[in-house]
């Protein structure tokens, strides 16, 4: 993790291409120096991260902010199957995502007048959650355009506007994702309800007990895989 965030710090003031996100995240790091940044964390008496309940399902951690004219985020991402909703989204960065444990399915679509119906809203990103931008919804129709399986080990690419969701195959996915910097846009969710009594949803805080046990799964889930 350490050669990751050094990368990131000393290249805080360039552009990187979708490229560089996918070498950073293929060279950079690999699953036993997060099984032992994660096992340093709980072994503190306190915890100096800060950790979220994703309002699509996940649990997310931010793991470093590199400051500077290119600001950048690295996160950890916990999917339990069966309990991620499937809104169709684009984001406010592009990024590129490595999976740790598990496997997952991206589903990418485009707006299309013969697809599906889907409820539009806008929401402005705030900090690590989003804000309800347009508090009236919109209906909308989607098609998928297609569908790509990511495997343990593999690492992906999603563009700032690609419209895509996640879902994870196995019982427990974890993820680490590289985030570039944010563009100046709100951010797009299509959802098969309209959510009129929840439109203020937005991410959760994490507190101490929580973020120790998710972060204990993850923990117990990678160093399987080192046996």
């Amino acid at each position: 993790m350490k050669r990751l965030i050094n990368e990131l710090n000393q290249r805080c003031n360039e552009d990187l291409s979708d490229k560089d996100l996918i070498d950073m995240l293929t060279h950079l790091v690999n699953n036993d120096e997060i099984y032992e940044y994660i096992k340093s964390l709980l072994d503190k008496s306190t915890l100096n991260i800060n950790g979220y309940e994703h309002q699509i399902g996940f649990y997310k951690f931010v793991i470093s902010e590199i400051g500077g004219k290119c600001p950048r985020r690295v996160r950890l991402h916990f999917w339990k199957y069966g309990e991620v909703q499937e809104d169709v989204h684009d984001h406010i960065a592009s990024f590129s995502s490595r999976v740790l444990h598990g496997t997952i399915l991206s589903k990418n679509f485009i707006l299309n007048d013969d697809g599906e119906r889907y409820f539009h809203k806008n929401f402005a990103a705030v900090g690590h959650n989003c804000k309800p931008y347009v508090q009236n919804l919109e209906a909308t129709n989607l098609s998928q355009a297609g569908e790509f399986q990511i495997n343990s080990n593999e690492v992906y690419y999603v563009n700032f506007d690609d419209l895509h969701c996640i879902e994870p195959l196995s019982e427990y996915a974890i993820t680490l994702v590289l985030q570039n910097s944010p563009n100046e846009r709100n951010i797009n969710v299509y959802s098969r309800q309209s959510h009129t009594g929840d439109s203020s949803r937005t991410a959760k805080n994490l507190d101490s007990a929580t973020m120790s046990r998710v972060l204990e799964k993850i923990c117990f889930l990678l160093g399987k895989e080192k046996c």
